[in-house]
Formats: structure tokens, C-alpha cells, sequence
């Protein structure tokens, strides 16, 4: 953890600074907390399973933590996803009982539980980046191919931003709710801008040929033209096949035969973005 680095978004300390001239720092300053002991909980459990860290970055509209290398699999996503949700659920469970025991507590400590409630659920939308959508995409890639799972991740992002919107226009006719505007503007982007090289990376990376041969697996035969990309071959890969790639030239020639094991020579050696003529 000592290596652990933080960094400010110069538009979060103008955040701070009007928070402040509003009468409402109290309430920045409890959200600030809240987000930075919910990534220090991604922090714990991520430098516990092996990674290393780079930095946490406080943002306009919460925090992230960096790691120098996030090929991680499935598995280890959702441990670090679920580590943050799980610190705000433990810090309202402490301070709701000491409520219980000391009484007065309570309207000292009240709105650090409300910001930690609304992290908390907040998060645990089935939306990337937040940790929800990144248990919700490593579920859903452990059993469909990189494609489907751009495509279902993107889908459900822009069904709950809209459903974001069209509460906030509810909400004009009653008591505006501009944070519901902003909720709805942040899913969109995460829609739309979600690392798909990382889910490639993770998909080809962390891969275990050893245990996927050893209790046997389908082999999948793709046929693909030689002016593909080299990263959309990934888009066919899945946890349940093997796939071989079979590549054609214009005139329908057999030029090159790609392993899927080969792929991690070749991310390594081209741009994700390289032609396959190129290469071969």
C-alpha cells in the first residue's frame, strides 16, 4: 500500500470550493470520505490478490483506483468489484448500531450513513464502470463471446439512463431532481466508453489453456479475411471453446492458420488495430 498514489481532478476542488460558498461543504466532505473508503476497500483486496497499485484518483463524480496491470479474471474482478459495496454496507451496519446504543449519535453521524447508502446502491448498478456493471460483465463474458458481451453491457446501460431520464422530467412537474439528470448523463458515457481493450486483454491473457485441455473443450473453426483487425478476433473468443482461425486473402486463398494461444504473442508484438495481412 505504501506505493499507493492519490490524485485530485482540478474540477473536483472547484466542486469543493463551491460546495463551500453553498453552505452544503458538510455534505461534500462526508460523500469525499465515503468515496475514498469505498476505493480503499477495491485497494485492500486488489493488493491482496497480487496486483499492483498505481494511484487513486478523486473525480468529479467520485473515485478510481488505478492498477498497473488489470488483466485480472472474472473471478478476481467481482472480488475487487464487490470489496468496495462491502465497506459502505459495513459502515452503515457500525453506525445504525451505535445509533442503537448511544442515540445521540445520530445527528452527528446521519448524513455519513445517507452518503455511504447512496454509494452503496449507487455502485451497485449493473452499469460500467460502476462495481455492478463490472460483476454484471464478468458473469455475463464467462459464458458469452467478447461481442455479446459489449453488446448486452452497452444495452443495459442506455435502458437504466434513460429510465434516469425520464425521472428527472417526472420530477419537473413535482420537486426537480438534477442529480437524476446527472446519473442518466454519467450510465450514458458509461456506455458508450467502457474499456473494451481490457476485456480483450483479460479474455486472451488470463485464459487457462492447461485446465481448459486437461478436462477437454470444443474447438470452434472461424473463417476470417486477412483485411480484419487483429483485435476483433478476440470478439469470437469464449471460456467454452477453443477457437482456431482460419485466414483468406481477397481471392479466397488460404494464407495463415492463428491459433487462439497465438493471440497472446501477437497483442504483444501489434497494435490491437494492426490489419491481419499486415501481420502474417
Amino acid at each position: 500500500m505504501a506505493k499507493l498514489k492519490f490524485r485530485i481532478h482540478p474540477l473536483f476542488l472547484l466542486i469543493g470550493i463551491a460546495s463551500i460558498f453553498l453552505g452544503v461543504g458538510e455534505i461534500f466532505l462526508c460523500y469525499l470520505v465515503t468515496v475514498l473508503l469505498h476505493e480503499m476497500g477495491h485497494a485492500v483486496v486488489a493488493k491482496h490478490l497480487g496486483y499492483e497499485l498505481q494511484q487513486i484518483s478523486v473525480l468529479p463524480f467520485g473515485a478510481e483506483l488505478s492498477l498497473q496491470n488489470d488483466n485480472f479474471t472474472p473471478k478476481d474482478e467481482i472480488k475487487i468489484a464487490v470489496a468496495g459495496p462491502l465497506v459502505n454496507l459495513v459502515l452503515i451496519i457500525i453506525f445504525v448500531a451505535l445509533w442503537w446504543i448511544f442515540p445521540t449519535s445520530y445527528y452527528y453521524t446521519d448524513l455519513f450513513v445517507f452518503s455511504n447508502f447512496v454509494t452503496l446502491v449507487f455502485n451497485l448498478l449493473p452499469v460500467f464502470p460502476l462495481d455492478g456493471g463490472r460483476v454484471y460483465r464478468a458473469i455475463i463474458s464467462k459464458y458469452k463471446d467478447t461481442k455479446t458481451t459489449e453488446k448486452i453491457v452497452s444495452i443495459t446501460a442506455i435502458t437504466l439512463s434513460l429510465l434516469f431520464f425520464l425521472v428527472f422530467i417526472i420530477s419537473l412537474f413535482i420537486q426537480p431532481l438534477y442529480s437524476m439528470a446527472l446519473a442518466s448523463i454519467f450510465l450514458l458515457t458509461g456506455a458508450f466508453n467502457f474499456n473494451k481493450n481490457a476485456i480483450y486483454k483479460r479474455r486472451i491473457f488470463t485464459k487457462n489453456y492447461h485446465n481448459n485441455f486437461s478436462k477437454g473443450c470444443n474447438v470452434s473453426i472461424i473463417a476470417v479475411s486477412d483485411t480484419m483487425p487483429l483485435y476483433k478476433l478476440v470478439k469470437f473468443i469464449n471460456s467454452q471453446t477453443y477457437t482456431i482461425f482460419v485466414v483468406y486473402d481477397s481471392n479466397n486463398n488460404l494464407k495463415k492458420i492463428i491459433m487462439e494461444k497465438n493471440l497472446n504473442y501477437l497483442f504483444t508484438q501489434y497494435n490491437s488495430f494492426a490489419i491481419l495481412k499486415d501481420i502474417i
